[in-house]
């Protein structure tokens, strides 16, 4: 029997022992031939356990090509290997003495022939490596924290499609005629949006009337919240002549700031559009200044009473005729913008006349601090103030392209509005506040 076939049958003897035993039918591999390095493969149970003892599949042992030399060193130990067969505990040191030989073999074989030899360590995991936690494993805590994570990476998502899906900005040249309105902001323009609802959605991105809208639309929802508040309180603490009042002035700022926002929003839509919501800006403009006289003038001349419907009657005239001029589409012209201004400016100066009035006829003193004629100045102010910045675009003229997205003009006279309406209405809830501790006129 030829040296290697001993070698082989003493590893099957060793297979055969109690715990390694071969399956029935399961075969050894031929060993390959024009090598040096063959492999006798072990059967799937005995594979097993195998793999649990040391971790490698393939045993591997040292075939000669046909070299005499190799022959006769096997040759010269055919009866140590006959001997083996003789003692199962003599095959299973030869098995460990063929598995170390097979194992010296890789490590002084050459790369190209080591590649053709198939091991596979640690293929089972250790009892010591960790085990992928199980939903259930993980504690309330952990849970949370994950869901925060995901809610957050959701709302990143959801925050990129708004912002990048739809348009994109669009420089001043390359606007349609309708909606080039201020020259002096070279880029960062919305194009023209043919849904309401891509209007709505830019809401909430960053282009040139970002400012317009989140200023005046914050206004909006804050005089609407103060105006439930004062509407709903029990007649015990504010008697309804009060409330009819002040609903006239918190109308108008509503109204005002609501078309303002809502024009600024969808004047992109389309030339139609744009042109009907920009009167009904204008139209906002003066119902906040009628608005705004009708609180001051019924407590300054509370017991006079043809003064009183002398000057309501004027500015609501002059109001009327500030919503028909606006009405017209050259009003809306870009440049007729000092002439809008001026308009609106002359509607609000209008109210000199009733405060000179009541200044004759009760003195300074009283104007003051029964009056509130110091916050009355203070709101008439911050209106001209931003009425003129508006007019003369101040400061992006001087500057073009530099105040595109923010702290242009139109912004500024935004931010202006807001702040007159509510020193106005700190203003008339003072003077509220004094003739109804003063008591009743006398006749």
């Amino acid at each position: 029997m030829e040296p290697a076939q001993l070698l082989i049958n003493g590893l099957n003897s060793r297979e055969s022992e109690p715990g390694l035993q071969q399956s029935a039918g399961a075969g050894v591999d031929q060993p390959l031939l024009g090598n040096r390095t063959s492999m006798t493969r072990l059967s799937p149970k005995n594979r097993s356990n195998r793999s649990r003892s040391d971790g490698t599949d393939f045993i591997q042992t040292d075939e000669p090509a046909g070299g005499s030399g190799s022959g006769g060193g096997l040759a010269g130990n055919a009866a140590t290997s006959s001997a083996a067969l003789s003692s199962p505990a003599a095959s299973s040191a030869a098995g460990a003495a063929a598995a170390r030989i097979g194992e010296s073999s890789i490590a002084d074989a050459p790369i190209g022939e080591t590649s053709r030899v198939t091991k596979r360590r640690g293929h089972h995991r250790k009892n010591s490596d960790p085990l992928p936690h199980k939903p259930s494993d993980l504690t309330l805590l952990q849970q949370f924290d994950e869901l925060a994570t995901r809610a957050k990476d959701s709302a990143e998502q959801f925050m990129h499609h708004v912002w990048t899906r739809g348009w994109r900005l669009t420089p001043h040249c390359r606007l349609p005629d309708w909606l080039k309105d201020n020259d002096f902001l070279v880029q960062g323009h919305r194009p023209q949006l043919n849904t309401f609802a891509a209007c709505f959605k830019s809401i909430f991105r960053i282009h040139t009337e970002t400012g317009n809208i989140w200023t005046h639309m914050l206004g909006c929802i804050a005089f609407s919240g103060i105006a439930v508040y004062f509407l709903t309180r029990p007649s015990i603490e504010v008697q309804w002549q009060e409330k009819v009042v002040f609903a006239a002035f918190f109308l108008g700022a509503v109204l005002c700031m609501g078309f303002s926002f809502i024009f600024h929003t969808v004047y992109c839509h389309s030339e139609r559009v744009g042109r009907l919501f920009n009167k009904l800006d204008y139209c906002g403009i003066a119902l906040l200044t009628m608005g705004s006289f009708v609180p001051w003038l019924y407590y300054s001349f509370y017991c006079q009473l043809s003064p009183k419907i002398i000057y309501l009657s004027l500015i609501s005239v002059l109001g009327t005729t500030a919503i028909v001029v606006s009405m017209f589409d050259k009003f809306a012209a870009p440049q007729y913008r000092p002439l809008r201004a001026g308009v609106f400016i002359a509607l609000g100066l209008s109210g000199v006349i009733p405060a000179l009035h009541y200044v004759i006829l009760e003195g300074f003193y009283s104007a003051i601090y029964h009056a509130s004629m110091g916050w009355l100045v203070l709101m008439a102010l911050l209106y001209i103030t931003g009425a003129v910045i508006y007019a003369v675009r101040f400061p992006e003229r001087l500057f073009p392209g530099k105040f595109d997205l923010w702290f242009q003009s139109h912004q500024i006279f935004h931010v202006f509005v807001v702040a007159a309406a509510f020193v106005h209405f700190h203003g008339i809830s003072e003077i509220a506040n004094y003739r109804l501790t003063a008591g009743d006129c006398i006749a």
